[in-house]
């Protein structure tokens, strides 16, 4: 389930920010201990198709409080700029599995996303994620309207499918148009990622 909304905040009298919220939610056949380590830079090579990162800052070398790294696909999906994405993890929490990033796209935006882990019966757990994104100057103000909204929800969408395909079937979803039209999503949705599905 997949809900949407924006709203304005006066961040100074000369420029108001709008702001973008989306969630989505997906029921993964796993135990949250097995699906929580794979919410890390590093372990997303294992299921995140063509994912590319640099690591930062960690000391363990993996997810951790306060590690950073950064890649070069968000500010091309969300604003069709291609610029640098820093993420930072802003809690870490393995006990309750829950994890949340801190986003900054240099000068474009600042953006959160929030994702726990919910036990549903042994074997099956419910992931939930929030989507927050801000962006930070007049332009990027005016491309963040219904297009950016599509592509934040498509954003959850793609990696909650994926996460799924990878904990159920033990393989990495190919992000072809194929495979997208067979998770239900549209051809409309094929173009929105024409620049990252070959």
């Amino acid at each position: 389930m997949i809900t949407l909304n924006s709203e304005e905040t006066t961040h100074s009298r000369s420029f108001q920010a709008k702001r973008i919220s989306c969630s989505y939610k997906e029921k993964i056949r796993a135990s949250s201990k097995h699906i929580f380590p794979l919410l890390c830079p590093i372990q997303e090579y294992k299921w995140i198709d063509r994912w590319q990162c640099e690591m930062v800052y960690s000391v363990s070398g993996v997810a951790e409080n306060n590690c950073i790294f950064k890649e070069d696909k968000t500010g091309s999906l969300l604003f069709n700029s291609v610029v640098s994405t820093y993420w930072v993890v802003s809690l870490y929490d393995p006990d309750n599995f829950r994890i949340q990033f801190v986003l900054a796209t240099s000068g474009i935006m600042i953006a959160k996303i929030n994702a726990e882990i919910n036990a549903v019966d042994d074997d099956t757990s419910s992931v939930d994620w929030m989507f927050t994104i801000t962006p930070m100057n007049e332009e990027a103000n005016r491309v963040i309207g219904t297009g950016t909204e599509k592509k934040a929800k498509l954003y959850l969408t793609i990696i909650g499918k994926s996460l799924k395909h990878y904990c159920e079937k033990g393989e990495l979803l190919k992000l072809d148009k194929a495979s997208i039209l067979k998770m239900g999503l549209s051809a409309g949705i094929v173009e929105l990622l024409k620049a990252h599905v070959k």
